[in-house]
């Protein structure tokens, strides 16, 4: 185990010790060691995890309330991850892209990035088609929501490089590749200066 994942489980075991199981900030600590197993590939202790805080947010936080969105989110990533859990992630994806626009906009932070992540299911469903129209209506979003080098652009300009390699479109792939090279490089020492 990481020292992240170390670290995450220490805080959600305070958390439930200090506020209880049911307490936003533990439901959030929850959601976060899912986030960080599912980066590491424990994807069956993260699908635990995130199933768990999708269904103690919604009870105690609501079906509509942010963080239960944020959780149904980190839930669809797992099962995006996972093998023939593809279907699964899309219906999630969509739900919360859905929510997310009839409660915050079509330009908000959260509502974009469910669409990058709906967008990048299609992409790896072979609905290209869908997939890129998301990605690329993501990368238009105004600057003030993503800035011009905002990780998120990368993610969306990246998955629609996939999008058009698996297309056969090998020239617009390697165009947006390189310039999503350029935003991580950009966005990589934005990072390294923070510290």
């Amino acid at each position: 185990m990481s020292e992240a994942a170390k670290l995450h489980k220490e805080v959600l075991a305070g958390s439930m010790r200090l506020l209880g199981k049911d307490h936003p900030d533990t439901l959030q600590s929850m959601n976060n060691l899912a986030i960080v197993y599912r980066d590491q590939g424990l994807l069956m202790a993260a699908l635990d995890l995130a199933n768990e805080a999708c269904q103690l947010d919604t009870k105690m936080l609501g079906s509509l309330h942010p963080q239960t969105l944020s959780a149904r989110d980190t839930l669809g990533m797992v099962y995006r991850d996972m093998q023939g859990q593809l279907c699964d992630a899309v219906k999630l994806f969509k739900s919360v892209l859905e929510l997310r626009k009839s409660l915050l906009g079509h330009h908000h932070f959260a509502t974009l990035e469910s669409a990058i992540h709906l967008g990048r299911a299609y992409i790896e469903q072979g609905k290209f088609d869908k997939g890129i129209e998301l990605e690329e209506n993501a990368l238009q979003a105004p600057e003030k929501v993503l800035g011009r080098q905002h990780s998120l652009r990368f993610e969306a300009m990246n998955d629609l490089g996939v999008a058009y390699l698996r297309q056969g479109r090998l020239a617009k792939a390697f165009e947006i590749h390189i310039a999503a090279l350029r935003v991580l490089k950009v966005c990589w020492a934005l990072n390294i200066r923070k510290f």
